[in-house]
């Protein structure tokens, strides 16, 4: 079946109901990952983004003991006076606050 990720909008083959050939399942996605992507919105994604999301979970635990704060450019940026959270920084944070945020990683954009 033809789906539109819903992370990149990019069209991939989805074999939900025949998950042993549907490419996903060649992904191993990390626990934290598995537990991300319980609390999000996102029906099936493309393998190029959970790949991604894969890459960022694992980045966000390595780094999570060594900085509380956040670090412009990969937590924020600015837009004229308007400081921007990024995914990144969303994930880090762990829920969606619902407030429809322009980076949002949990499907609520």
């Amino acid at each position: 079946m033809q789906k539109t990720c819903q992370r990149c909008s990019s069209a991939f083959s989805c074999f939900a109901n025949d998950i042993a050939h549907c490419a996903c399942s060649s992904i191993q996605l990390s626990s934290e990952t598995k537990t991300y992507l319980t609390k999000t919105k996102y029906d099936c994604l493309c393998n190029s983004c959970l790949n991604e999301i894969n890459q960022l979970l694992e980045k966000i635990v390595q780094e999570s003991s060594s900085s509380a704060f956040m670090i412009e450019c990969l937590d924020f940026y600015f837009e004229g006076p308007h400081k921007v959270m990024t995914e990144y920084f969303h994930i880090k944070r762990g829920y969606c606050c619902g407030s429809g945020c322009r980076h949002c990683a949990y499907g609520n954009a």
